[in-house]
């Protein structure tokens, strides 16, 4: 670029400098959304109650049905129900009721139904349940999934590595969305030899 003689002169003149061109401020990126946490909680290996803890942005979820067709999907989740007053659910989308409510429950029985194409979401095994995070993954518009399992006085296997109680994956660690994982209501102390195992 040629700068004028007076430039060249003054090169250190804020009045020079002012003839450049300086590129313009780039917008600041938008936040990343906050993950939904999705709790899978077993008290009894006869039902499973699945939460979704959800922004103020998001009032309804989606599923994903990452490989799923859509009449499959339906039947898949005929006979969840929704879980309590906050919660509408008509077997496609999950719905707070009311602005106020944070969090949507579904209670999903344990079935040794199967579905083409798509793991068991809520299959018996030993005294408990193993369960594939691909029924219940939502679809990314109200943004990543934070994953947690919880069994009262029992024991959750993820990946093989059993954990007492409770356990989780982040949206970060990835993977979450196309999980098997087994919820066992017996505890097993350290070094218990495993009866089951589940990993991706």
């Amino acid at each position: 670029m040629k700068l004028p003689l007076s430039c060249l002169l003054l090169a250190m003149a804020p009045s020079c400098f002012a003839r450049m061109s300086v590129p313009a401020p780039q917008p600041a990126s938008a936040p990343t959304a906050a993950p939904i946490r999705a709790t899978i909680t077993m008290r009894d290996p006869a039902t499973l109650e699945v939460s979704y803890e959800l922004a103020p942005s998001c009032p309804a979820l989606d599923f994903r049905n990452e490989g799923i067709r859509p009449g499959v999907a339906a039947g898949l989740r005929s006979d969840w129900q929704a879980a309590d007053d906050c919660t509408e659910f008509d077997g496609q989308q999950i719905r707070r009721k009311h602005p106020s409510c944070s969090t949507v429950r579904l209670r999903v029985p344990a079935t040794t139904r199967s579905v083409d194409r798509v793991y068991p979401w809520a299959f018996p095994v030993e005294r408990g349940l193993y369960v594939h995070t691909v029924a219940y993954a939502p679809a990314p518009a109200c943004g990543p999934v934070d994953w947690h399992f919880v069994v009262p006085g029992g024991t959750v296997v993820i990946d093989g590595a059993m954990m007492a109680e409770r356990g989780a994956r982040s949206a970060a660690e990835g993977g979450g969305d196309e999980m098997p994982t087994v919820l066992i209501q017996d505890r097993f102390g350290p070094g218990s030899k495993p009866r089951v195992h589940a990993s991706s």
